[in-house]
């Protein structure tokens, strides 16, 4: 089984975009007990060729992935991708002056720690230049925005990244499209697993947000695991169609 995991922020504030760092370190506990291959996304496979497989993937750069996921992570030999948005580094999450509802105002790692972690092994990726829906962008504005961004990271990190997160996991055919031959492999908030069928430039993951509590994530690898998915997938569907519909 391949899937690629999506955190944002190691808080304890409950929002949706924030895993306590204990859950953390518990998902990362079980994978080195249970053998799970842990990747970048770069290196992510779409094909199994032995074991389960994890991508850890982390979107826009907190500050907290320094103190709280990082260390875990090195403690254990383990890699992570880091999504950067280029034009807010050392800045906040107020994207375009706002935060959403729900949403803690963060503060996000500056380039000198950035680089820091590349030193260290951890892929630093591109999360676009200013966190915009590319789809309400015309053609060119699309490709400002990431274009600039792997620019930054290069000239700041010294490496150009050769992944991509569509923000809010926002993409359609012309995104994609101009993706193409920017970046070797792009990725979604699509809420499922990946096959051999999947689109390099349209891997889809899974939010860790809904492993807070034992027992769902530590079935992977299993049908029941599936299931969930599936069926998690399913529900997030119907809530996107019918605003109204309840759970």
């Amino acid at each position: 089984m391949l899937g690629a995991l999506m955190y944002h922020s190691l808080d304890d504030s409950g929002s949706p975009i924030s895993l306590s760092p204990l859950a953390f370190e518990r998902h990362l506990d079980w994978m080195v007990a249970s053998n799970i291959q842990v990747t970048t996304f770069c290196d992510f496979p779409r094909e199994q060729s032995q074991g389960h497989q994890i991508a850890l993937t982390f979107d826009d750069a907190f500050a907290n992935f320094l103190t709280e996921a990082w260390p875990r992570l090195r403690d254990r030999g383990l890699k992570a991708t880091l999504f950067v948005v280029s034009d807010r580094v050392g800045q906040t999450n107020r994207w375009n002056d706002e935060v959403a509802a729900k949403i803690p105002e963060l503060p996000l790692l500056d380039w000198d720690e950035l680089g820091k972690l590349a030193e260290s092994g951890c892929e630093i990726a591109c999360h676009t230049r200013n966190h915009k829906h590319l789809p309400t962008l015309n053609p060119g504005e699309v490709e400002e925005e990431i274009v600039l961004c792997l620019d930054a990271i290069e000239s700041r990190i010294g490496v150009r990244p050769k992944t991509l997160a569509y923000p809010y996991g926002s993409h359609n055919s012309q995104v994609v499209a101009i993706a193409d031959g920017l970046v070797k492999k792009a990725c979604t908030t699509d809420f499922a697993l990946t096959t051999s069928a999947t689109n390099d430039l349209q891997v889809p993951r899974i939010d860790a947000w809904y492993f807070a509590k034992p027992g769902i994530l530590e079935s992977f690898g299993t049908p029941k695991f599936a299931r969930f998915v599936t069926r998690r997938r399913r529900l997030r569907w119907l809530k996107r169609a019918l605003p109204i519909f309840p759970g």
